[in-house]
């Protein structure tokens, strides 16, 4: 694959270059993408224990003893820090380092007392570290994620609903919430509940009863977060129910088929979780019974799902076209929205692998097809289409055009009472004044982030609410890249005043850290910087250590900070006095200990990636300066 310099940088880092560990991880990413190789490195170190193993036990017994104590500390150390952690004399320590060194298996630095010994090979002291308790191998967990996060290109838009947008459809298929699924329709009376659409045909009361009860124990199995359990209770009602399913019990039977699938992918497992899906379609993917036909849909789109999830691009793309194939002549009211759906999430697959044509195509066959169906659900998708449009066309740097698709929604649904409907207006205004401050065209940015504010400012609506928090954040970073920093403070109040029970308190986390870090950056550009620090405090009570976005804001807030003359030891100070977080910010705080002039010793993958987090600090502070 080509990827950029940057993007690599990981993986010379962890490796330290060295052609085997490289071989390894290069048989080990195939298929996968670079944020997947990190996420995925305990996994590439089970899979190679034995080589690990091997290389221990080539050492002789005190060798190994104390080369374990070598990469357990993890850093450059001294003998005598060896040694205490070898509990070994430290002239023993000294004669086995000296081997040690010889072997290759031993870097040593300096000279004299102040010599300092590390490991060559630097996944050895992951291997260590993650073969320990659960605190040992947290530490390189935040290690491996903090890289994730740094290396890893920043998306394009700062804000779009493409997140919110995926956890929905994520969620309809693992979580059984339907948004825009909703409820199953049923041809005989649509005022059953669901209950009723999956067991009301069921004359035989034991028979009902038996997969009531089934039902309930996969949902109390999940509620657990026991997805190992779900499975172990579907796999013994499909053994009671045997091979021959009577008619009635088949929707049953299918979804009993579908909660196991998404066990297995809450285990990560996703090609057990394909096996089942396949199962379920080739079972019963002929039937003539619509309701059936329905559940087969749904199968079929979380295989589509999975594939997505797994990387595999190709084979999702097919698996939603099946979907559409299959049922897009059938009953619309029955299916609409499964087409709908399929259509959409082929489109995202195709944006994500680059073919934006074939991304804009999918959007432009849904609307073509459900344009004129009321169902608001239906019409949800149809919305979230020219939405997706603008995505794409946002992401190709086509800002006029992507600027008509959100003005589409606007025109299209405005008139619109269903909350769901003009959360989908409220998002299509947002992006829309995200691609005017692409254009430059500031003030027209200001006034749609304003209408937003001004349409949904008052709604006891959770979604549109959480819209209006978010264009905020958009309109306060705006006025700050603007130079109107009185007014992004002002804008930064505002927020804070919406901030109330409408929205969870994660949410409210969430855009508390927003609302303070962009204060902190008005404030320090104008010169304030008692109060910067004390706005980075507050934005630093509400930071996530495992919050991607926080976390990618955190590493360019922090260098704008420095660079406008805010001492880098009073944010050491500040990032230091949360243990639970400092861990998390590690080569940050390194990266600010060295550029503030102090010696510094660290594992040498931190080091190395503090080196690259202060390259961004000098350039963000050169930056300044030429201003």
């Amino acid at each position: 694959d080509e990827v950029s310099r940057r993007e690599i940088r990981p993986l010379q880092i962890l490796t330290g270059g060295s052609p085997r560990l490289l071989v390894i991880v290069a048989g080990f990413a195939k298929h996968r993408s670079l944020r997947q190789l990190m996420e995925e490195l305990v996994t590439l170190i089970d899979e190679h224990t034995e080589y690990f193993r091997s290389h221990l036990e080539v050492l002789g017994k005190v060798e190994r003893r104390v080369y374990l104590a070598v990469i357990d500390l993890w850093q450059p150390s001294r003998p005598g820090e060896i040694a205490a952690r070898a509990r070994l004399d430290v002239r023993v320590v000294s004669t086995m380092l000296g081997r040690l060194v010889v072997r290759g298996a031993v870097i040593p630095q300096g000279s004299g007392k102040k010599r300092l010994y590390s490991a060559a090979e630097r996944l050895y002291s992951i291997y260590y570290k993650l073969r320990r308790e659960r605190d040992e191998a947290a530490v390189v967990r935040n290690l491996v994620h903090f890289m994730a996060v740094f290396y890893s290109e920043a998306e394009l838009l700062d804000m779009s609903d493409q997140l919110r947008s995926e956890a929905a459809a994520s969620a309809m298929i693992r979580e059984g919430i339907e948004r825009a699924l909703a409820e199953m329709p049923s041809a005989a009376d649509d005022r059953f509940s669901r209950a009723a659409l999956l067991f009301g045909h069921i004359s035989n009361t034991g028979m009902t009863n038996f997969y009531v009860g089934v039902e309930r124990k996969i949902d109390a199995a999940l509620q657990n977060g026991t997805p190992e359990r779900v499975i172990e209770i579907a796999n013994q009602a499909l053994a009671a129910s045997g091979p021959d399913v009577a008619p009635a019990a088949i929707s049953c039977v299918i979804r009993i088929l579908l909660r196991k699938g998404e066990a297995h992918e809450r285990l990560q497992d996703f090609d057990a979780a394909i096996a089942v899906y396949d199962e379920a379609v080739a079972r019963f993917g002929d039937s003539d019974d619509q309701d059936v036909q329905w559940w087969v849909a749904r199968t079929l789109g979380a295989k589509a799902d999975a594939y997505r999830t797994l990387g595999n691009a190709t084979a999702a793309i097919a698996a939603f076209e099946h979907v559409v194939e299959k049922y897009g002549v059938a009953d619309p009211t029955h299916f609409g929205r499964q087409v709908a759906w399929a259509l959409i999430s082929k489109g995202r697959t195709c944006a994500d692998i680059g073919e934006m044509e074939s991304a804009l195509a999918a959007c432009d066959e849904l609307v073509a097809r459900f344009s004129t169906n009321i169902d608001p659900n239906v019409q949800w998708w149809v919305a979230t289409a020219f939405i997706d449009q603008g995505y794409v066309r946002h992401r190709m740097g086509n800002w006029e055009s992507a600027i008509a698709a959100y003005d589409e929604v606007v025109k299209r649904f405005d008139a619109s009472e269903e909350p769901s409907i003009q959360s989908r207006v409220a998002v299509a205004l947002a992006n829309s004044g995200l691609a005017k401050t692409r254009l430059g065209l500031w003030e027209a940015a200001i006034e749609t982030y304003d209408e937003v504010v001004t349409r949904y400012g008052a709604s006891d609506d959770h979604n549109l609410q959480w819209w209006v928090a978010a264009v905020l954040v958009a309109k306060a970073r705006q006025q700050v890249e603007s130079g109107v920093t009185e007014n992004a403070v002002q804008t930064c109040d505002e927020l804070e005043s919406t901030l109330g029970g409408r929205l969870t308190a994660e949410e409210q986390g969430k855009f508390m850290w927003q609302g303070m870090s962009v204060r902190a950056r008005a404030l320090a550009m104008r010169g304030e910087h008692a109060p910067t620090v004390e706005a980075f405090r507050s934005a630093y009570s509400a930071f996530v250590p495992g919050d991607e976005r926080m976390m990618r804001d955190m590493l360019w807030l922090v260098p704008d900070m420095v660079a406008t003359g805010i001492s880098a030891d009073r944010l050491v100070k500040v990032l230091s006095g949360d243990s639970a977080k400092r861990d998390t910010l590690l080569p940050l705080i390194v990266a600010l200990r060295e550029y503030g002039g102090e010696e510094v010793r660290a594992p040498e993958e931190v080091r190395r990636v503090a080196e690259d987090v202060r390259k961004r600090i000098e350039t963000s502070t050169a930056k300044r300066a030429e201003r």
